[in-house]
């Protein structure tokens, strides 16, 4: 049975009261009280559509992981993808996973090798360096595997600055992939 659009409205609401304040503060530091506060609801209601606070992030981030699978940029370039997405929501993300040890962590790594899977499989992005690298490898699984916790792990770091100069990071990134196609 399909959601009214009073029901996709409402579900609406609830997710951009989390994005919100996940542009504030970490996800371990909201309630439910606050989630429903910011989308003017009662707790009944955000439990008719969410089992907790978890649920809730889990959908953002499907929706997220959406967004950038969808994306497609001129250049075709991945990486150029990874990092506008990340710098575009670097204060939810931030607050979403503040370490490896974050209940998001995984989930986010994940979104990286479905879309350098995604990517790889994709006849417009043949010329991309990552895709080159995989295509490449003795191993593409491990390949995207490799590349998605390398890659993971250094925009976590990098998520520890203030200032990001999003760039240079970009260049760095598609520098090294290059530097290791030549190989």
């Amino acid at each position: 049975m399909a959601d009214t659009q009073s029901q996709q409205r409402t579900k609406r609401d609830i997710l951009q009261a989390m994005m919100t304040l996940l542009r504030k503060k970490k996800f371990d530091d909201i309630t439910i009280g606050e989630i429903c506060d910011e989308a003017m609801i009662h707790r009944s209601t955000f439990y008719r559509y969410f089992q907790d606070k978890v649920d809730l992030a889990n959908t953002i981030i499907y929706n997220l992981s959406e967004e950038l699978l969808g994306t497609d940029f001129r250049e075709n370039v991945v990486l150029t993808q990874v990092t506008h997405f990340v710098s575009d929501n670097i204060d939810l993300i931030r607050h979403l996973i503040p370490e490896s040890q974050s209940k998001f962590y995984d989930e986010f790594r994940n979104i990286l090798e479905n879309l350098f899977n995604e990517r790889a499989n994709n006849p417009a992005y043949q010329n991309d360096p990552v895709v080159t690298l995989i295509k490449q490898s003795s191993s593409q699984p491990l390949m995207i595997s490799f590349l998605a916790n390398t890659i993971m792990g250094f925009l976590e770091e990098q998520l520890l600055k203030s200032n990001i100069d999003w760039p240079q990071l970009e260049s760095f990134l598609i520098s090294i992939i290059n530097k290791l196609n030549a190989q």
